[in-house]
């Protein structure tokens, strides 16, 4: 364990090991600059676990108080108790102790006179030893014990911090109600709790045979593919650890499987597999609310489609825009999420919640007479004045149905700032209360760049279809006057073409 094929070298009040990547520091506090000397020479070319040895030297009580100011993480202490008064080096322990500089620091007391028992206990002492004992080889023995000691009690702290934020992170993630935001808040916990310097985290839902990549984090290596084969071959609810991965399966049953995979850029010590084992296990609990969550959500998405199906069916030509915008709307916000664009205000509730959510943004047309709706000509100004007052109107509808609610649906009140807000305009001119910039709902923002775009591309009772190019230009036209430059110019490069493929839009 311990190793001789090492060389010191000095670096100003260091003395490090050569041939090691990391260094357990060692601090010797003494008046005698011929201890110091001789305290490395007895440690020379010395590795313990895999760590070389660092030195530092102060050679008075206020000199050791300064360099632990910033060197709070030394594991072992060397001190002298006579330096510049009779109890120097007790009042520095003391010092170091009252402060809390590093609990874990184990120290060695060194004096030319024995002291009573109560002192080792009185002052947390790993070890005293008087100088004219303390021999090279007694001297080698209590360092590499004391370090031993201190890696010991290093590992039981990591690890009761570890379980600490463990049990918080579960209380926050079972808070959670929908599976996108539980994914991204399960990867942000497990960077987090464990501080792990990851290449990459994923997580991935498979429904009907069918893998869905939810939230990703970071590159991995491994092309995603091979990550979702890894998953498939787990064997019901299960993890599979390698020294620089961790693969775990959360939840399956037979139509639907949550999972999440993670990549490491230094291999996984056995406590962090063990610990990511266990937080793994607990956030599986938390699936079982996000499930029962969207039990009720389906119910209510049949409800809300319902709803919106027979206000749009009152007009042919928009009976399927509604379906349309809707996943158009979560395509763009999961593109601007992703991207990071209006990260202040996106979240990823707004993210899981808009394609449901979208679907109520022309509730309002509902109370608007058939003669002014399915008009094939231009509108008077009195019946665009009619036209102009289904905003409040599909608002107040869906502001009576939260009252009325005994459930937390937040995809109502994200539907709501949708239907009052979906014709403002970025330059303050639209209606109804002229709201200009980012005092407009970012979801209405979002919703108000795909609801043109839909309609420009579909033929409507009273204009016929745009092309696809011309619909682009029109947008990208709106741009700063109309719609949110920044929504429009990556619904332009990432969403526009994308929506084509799907809708075959010509």
């Amino acid at each position: 364990m311990f190793d001789y094929s090492c060389d010191l070298r000095s670096e100003g009040s260091r003395f490090l090991t050569e041939k090691a990547t990391d260094y357990w520091k060692i601090l010797i506090v003494d008046d005698n600059p011929e201890i110091h000397g001789l305290t490395r020479f007895a440690l020379k070319r010395g590795t313990f676990l895999g760590k070389g040895l660092a030195w530092l030297d102060a050679y008075s009580a206020r000199e050791a108080e300064a360099i632990l100011e910033t060197e709070r993480d030394v594991a072992v202490m060397l001190v002298d108790v006579m330096m510049e008064s009779d109890d120097a080096g007790l009042k520095f322990i003391e010092w170091h102790r009252n402060n809390r500089i590093n609990p874990d620091s184990r120290i060695i007391l060194r004096s030319g006179t024995s002291f009573a028992r109560n002192v080792i206990i009185d002052y947390d002492l790993h070890d005293y030893k008087t100088k004219n004992e303390l021999t090279n080889d007694k001297l080698f023995t209590a360092v590499i014990t004391a370090l031993r000691a201190y890696s010991d009690r290093k590992k039981i702290e990591n690890a009761r911090q570890a379980l600490e934020n463990i049990i918080k992170s579960t209380a926050h993630i079972m808070r959670v109600q929908t599976m996108y935001e539980f994914a991204r808040t399960v990867l942000a916990q497990i960077s987090n709790i464990f501080e792990i310097k990851g290449r990459g985290l994923l997580c991935a839902q498979k429904s009907n045979g069918n893998w869905d990549i939810l939230a990703e984090s970071g590159a991995i290596m491994k092309n995603p593919p091979d990550v979702l084969d890894i998953f498939d071959n787990i064997p019901g609810e299960g993890e599979c650890c390698g020294d620089d991965c961790l693969a775990s399966v959360l939840y399956q049953d037979a139509n639907s499987c949550f999972a999440v995979y993670l990549e490491t850029d230094e291999p996984l010590t056995e406590m962090q597999q063990r610990m990511l084992l266990l937080f793994c296990h607990n956030v599986s609990l938390g699936l079982s609310n996000i499930r029962l969550y969207d039990g009720t959500l389906n119910a209510n998405r049949v409800t809300v489609m319902s709803l919106a199906q027979v206000t749009e069916s009152r007009d042919r030509s928009t009976g399927e825009h509604v379906f349309r915008m809707a996943k158009s709307s979560e395509m763009l916000a999961k593109r601007l999420f992703a991207a990071g664009i209006c990260s202040d205000e996106l979240t990823p509730e707004i993210v899981s919640s808009i394609s449901l959510s979208a679907t109520l943004h022309d509730l309002g047309k509902i109370s608007i007479p058939d003669a002014v709706l399915l008009k094939d000509g231009r509108l008077s100004e009195d019946e665009f004045r009619v036209i102009k007052e289904h905003p409040a109107t599909g608002a107040r509808v869906i502001d009576n149905i939260i009252k009325n609610s005994c459930e937390d649906l937040r995809y109502l009140s994200i539907g709501k700032d949708i239907a009052l807000n979906h014709h403002e305009r970025w330059d303050g001119t639209g209606y109804p209360n002229g709201l200009a910039g980012k005092d407009i709902p970012v979801a209405a923002r979002i919703t108000a760049v795909t609801d043109v775009f839909d309609a420009l591309t579909h033929a409507r009772c009273y204009k016929p279809s745009f092309s696809f190019e011309d619909a682009k230009n029109i947008i990208a036209d709106g741009a700063g006057t109309a719609f949110d430059p920044e929504i429009t110019a990556l619904f332009l490069s990432e969403v526009a073409d994308a929506i084509r493929r799907q809708q075959g839009v010509s």
